[in-house]
């Protein structure tokens, strides 16, 4: 008969333990609190602009140890960014990101073509 985790051993709550133990593993990090799955999201975005700006091609291991994920999740996230994945060589192509520029329009700028225009 299995014991549920809430109830008793040897006339004892095991449920201020359960805290404890939770709350010591939460400061370590290892649960997967609101916090922790925020913050790996942030560390995955920041490191993988990272990896946009710094290589062309980058092999899946590396882009895996990286983004702190696995080599699947790793290939997969990328691939859903426009990534090209050489099964053969196991090598990622990276896809740069366009950057889009604002044109600011100057208003002398506009006069000086204005008067360039024929008549």
């Amino acid at each position: 008969m299995a014991l549920s985790p809430l109830k008793s051993v040897g006339g004892r709550s095991l449920l201020g333990l359960q805290i404890a133990f939770f709350s010591w593993t939460a400061a370590l990090g290892k649960i997967l609190s609101t916090d922790n799955l925020q913050k790996r999201e942030l560390y995955t975005k920041r490191m993988f602009q990272l990896l946009l700006s710094a290589y062309s091609t980058i092999s899946i291991q590396d882009t895996a140890l990286f983004l702190g994920m696995n080599e699947d999740d790793a290939t997969n996230h990328v691939l859903q960014q426009g990534w090209v994945v050489d099964p053969a060589s196991q090598m990622l192509t990276v896809k740069k990101q366009t950057i889009v520029t604002e044109q600011k329009l100057d208003a002398t700028k506009l006069q000086r073509f204005i008067e360039c225009l024929p008549p």
